[in-house]
């Protein structure tokens, strides 16, 4: 925690030592305009209330209408709102099915916006660092032959431009601010599929095909960010390692604001502007709300392994706070850490294992899923080039999580450990038929005595448990699976899925 409040009270510090500055309201709109998520081949959320929204003149009258593909006026797929003294108007329209293309016509008295080749189907937010970031084309797994099967015009995906803000934001940029992408559409073809995210795209296209539905993916991510920079700030003040940072960010807004305007922040290692509390929520999360949703996917964690201990309170406050910004318990899906780093041959502390943990103990949350990585990682490389198996765990867990189906979406997990003499029992549940250990010898276990130490263990198979024991530990009472950095460990259900790794039976 010490650690933690220096790098961001040298971080603040540089804005202190700024002369505050007047804010002064943003003058408000004299012309119609659409937040620039809504755009030519967008994607609305299917089967739910659909807010639309933008700016005009203060008091100015606007309309709204879907129309079908022969330009007829959808029945009930209308609206009216009055811009308020800002300028700012939002038109929800009701729930409507699967459709597309349509067109939205937005008018005031005096100008009018036609949006086209909208489709109602499935909208999806992509989120975290570098591994969701990760784009097809950067020598992915057969990323050349997966762009010869990318014409699927009814997907589309919306990158979020990278940037940070002092203060949550309303509306996203209307022209690009990073040569990764602008804000609009894009629909996916052999051209414009190599620079989507992987794991998106691959996601995005089984749900297309499974539900035969639209599908659009927003993008919003950012490689090397923590957690906690993509939780509101005010959120964070609730928990004791973040509340002296989350505290200084909101309090020092304005002074914040101009040093991240006029980039004097200094950028050394841990002091990129792109950590700070919120600030990522601010520009690159705030802005969607409330765009229809079906839910969230996530992948993220790698920077805040040194901060492990912290994660568990940190990613549910960040679930729960976009969960309260729109209003509705959206399904969280996330993958957890991939192995990393070289492999040990006898077990040892990991800061890798700990942020796993604190992962699976976010499946508390309601409406969350998880799916296990430790068999795709890579020891030399942060960023594992198998994807398309990542997506494709995703999206048996949106299935099950989010659909409702009755499939098997998980890996063996911990159920119980019973002591045997010389011997541990481990007990699993969400085995599916039963469970296998995939390339030979059952591998990936540990076990320890009182003295805490632990050894690898020669495992068995026995029905749905598995048997242990080792001749360095004459009276076993703990166990480990899959707790390195980078884990071997081979156990899999029926469903082909890995076992989640555990630690079980230690003191507390």
């Amino acid at each position: 925690m010490k650690r933690i409040g220096s790098w961001y009270g040298n971080l603040l510090g540089i804005c202190m030592m700024m002369t505050t500055i007047a804010v002064t309201a943003a003058a408000a709109p004299e012309q119609l305009v659409l937040a620039p998520l809504f755009s030519d081949q967008m994607v609305l959320q299917r089967e739910q209330p659909l807010p639309i929204w933008g700016q005009a003149a203060p008091g100015s009258v606007v309309t709204l209408h879907l129309l079908d593909a022969q330009g007829a006026a959808i029945t009930s797929a209308s609206g009216e709102a009055i811009a308020d003294d800002s300028g700012h108007w939002q038109i929800t329209l009701p729930a409507l099915p699967a459709a597309g293309p349509l067109q939205m016509e937005v008018a005031t008295a005096r100008q009018q916006i036609t949006v086209k080749d909208v489709w109602l189907g499935d909208v999806w937010l992509a989120s975290g660092q570098s591994n969701m970031e990760w784009p097809l084309s950067a020598q992915t797994e057969n990323w050349q032959q997966a762009v010869k099967d990318a014409a699927y015009p009814k997907i589309r995906f919306l990158k979020v431009p990278n940037r940070v803000a002092a203060t949550p934001q309303r509306q996203l940029p209307a022209t690009p601010l990073a040569p990764s992408g602008a804000t609009h559409w894009l629909a996916a073809s052999a051209e414009t599929v190599p620079d989507f995210s992987a794991i998106g795209w691959y996601f995005a296209k089984q749900n297309h095909l499974e539900k035969g539905v639209a599908v659009g993916v927003i993008d919003a991510t950012w490689g090397g960010t923590v957690a906690q920079a993509w939780t509101p700030a005010a959120a964070l003040w609730m928990l004791p390692a973040y509340q002296q940072a989350a505290t200084a960010v909101i309090a020092q807004s304005q002074e914040l604001a101009q040093a991240l305007a006029q980039q004097i922040i200094n950028k050394t290692p841990n002091q990129q502007p792109h950590w700070l509390p919120g600030v990522l929520f601010n520009a690159m999360i705030k802005p969607l709300v409330p765009y229809g949703l079906k839910g969230v996917l996530w992948y993220q964690g790698e920077s805040n392994v040194d901060q492990a201990v912290h994660y568990h309170a940190l990613f549910s406050t960040l679930i729960q706070s976009w969960r309260d910004e729109w209003q509705q318990p959206l399904p969280f899906l996330y993958v957890q850490l991939a192995s990393y780093l070289q492999p040990k041959a006898q077990p040892a502390a990991s800061a890798w294992a700990e942020l796993r943990e604190a992962q699976f103990q976010t499946l508390q949350l309601p409406a969350t899923a998880m799916v296990v990585t430790t068999d795709l990682g890579d020891a030399n490389d942060i960023h594992p080039a198998r994807k398309k198996p990542v997506a494709e765990r995703l999206w048996l867990a949106a299935r099950r999580t989010v659909f409702g189906e009755a499939i098997i979406a998980s890996g063996p997990v911990f159920s119980s450990l019973q002591i045997e003499g010389k011997q541990l029992r481990v007990r699993f549940e969400h085995v599916g038929t039963g469970l296998y250990s995939k390339d030979g010898t059952l591998r990936g276990f540990a076990i320890a005595g009182s003295d805490g130490k632990y050894h690898n263990a020669t495992a068995k198979l026995e029905g749905n448990t598995v048997l242990l024991w080792s001749d360095k530990v004459a009276k076993p009472v703990s166990v480990r699976f899959g707790w390195a950095d980078f884990t071997d460990a081979n156990l899999y259900n029926s469903a082909h899925l890995p076992a989640v790794p555990f630690r079980a039976g230690e003191a507390k």
